[in-house]
């Protein structure tokens, strides 16, 4: 902090210094490859999770830079018992409304943390990508798995009403999520399922699709492709759900959360006139508030003022929405 004149002029110089290093560089102590086998067997939560806060040590620039020189011996217990001792410490001086508010923020902290690994926020092209990337849309089952977890996850949340924005944000994204695994698994691949992949029938060519009499192939090669372009908008619909998420936590929790990672994209690809792959950074618009998806029905009509989408408007004339199947499945 610096005074000026009769007032003060309050400047943030705190550093967020890693207890496990970030990356695995031997001029940096505590990298992972410097530590004992005890070492990493006791501290294995850091070492697995060193983007969550757990893993962050607030410090001034001189003394980050005294920590982080390998010849000046900080270990990862010395620097774990100087965060525990400092929390302490200002937990002591802080009135019991004052503790609350830290208490919601660490709880938040915590499950922002578990979110980024659940969601699978640093794989994230590899696993939602395949939903966008060249009109077939489909997904590893385990990462469908994984991504139906995470939402039944959140809603299984005890939030502590003190952070209503980012609330919201969870919310949103998980509402998304729901509807995204229930269209995608609607009307499922059977053969696609039988390779670990989870997708949309091509309804043309199965014939447990094609009713009584002569199959209108036209109109089940329409029912594929709006029900493809559906997912493929839930895609990118999920995606802006994340970044918004992640705006939300730097907003009101941690300004540098995700900074050096930057937004999640998609791309997709090749297109037919140029044979090229474009990358997209789904984002809401800036007024869109923390909780701009709607619902399905409401999305429908919604997406196709979205900064990207493949799709607009209903199903056409007897293509249903999940709950009133077409063809009696």
């Amino acid at each position: 902090m610096e005074a000026t004149g009769d007032e003060q002029d309050f400047t943030d110089v705190g550093h967020e210094c890693h207890i496990i290093a970030r990356n695995d560089d031997p001029q940096v102590a505590r990298s992972v490859s410097s530590l004992t086998v005890e070492e990493r067997e006791q501290f294995r939560e850091l070492i697995e999770n060193r983007h969550g806060f757990s893993n962050l040590v607030l410090m001034c620039l001189r003394h980050s830079r005294i920590i982080d020189d390998p010849k000046q011996g900080h270990g990862v217990a010395r620097v774990v018992e100087i965060k525990r001792a400092h929390e302490a410490a200002m937990n002591e001086r802080r009135s019991p409304q004052d503790r609350r508010d830290a208490a919601a923020e660490l709880a938040y902290a915590a499950i922002v943390d578990e979110w980024e690994d659940r969601i699978g926020l640093d794989d994230w092209e590899r696993r939602v990508g395949p939903l966008v990337a060249d009109g077939h849309p489909r997904m590893d089952i385990k990462h469908f798995d994984d991504l139906r977890s995470a939402g039944h996850w959140l809603f299984t949340r005890v939030w502590p009403r003190t952070n209503p924005d980012l609330e919201r944000a969870f919310e949103n994204l998980r509402v998304v999520v729901q509807d995204l695994l229930n269209v995608l698994d609607r009307y499922p691949h059977a053969h696609l399922r039988e390779t670990g992949l989870v997708g949309i029938a091509r309804f043309y060519n199965d014939p447990s699709y094609w009713g009584q009499g002569e199959p209108d192939f036209a109109a089940l090669d329409e029912m594929y492709d709006y029900w493809s372009a559906l997912v493929e908008d839930l895609a990118y619909e999920l995606t802006r759900a994340v970044n918004l998420v992640c705006d939300v936590v730097r907003r009101t929790l941690d300004p540098s959360f995700r900074i050096r990672d930057g937004v999640n994209t998609l791309t997709s690809g090749p297109f037919m006139e140029d044979l090229s792959f474009r990358t997209h950074r789904p984002h809401y618009a800036p007024d869109a508030g923390p909780a701009p998806y709607e619902g399905l029905a409401k999305f429908l009509e919604a997406r196709s003022t979205r900064d990207m989408h493949r799709g607009e408007g209903s199903p056409p004339p007897g293509l249903s929405l999940p709950g009133t199947p077409r063809f009696g499945h």
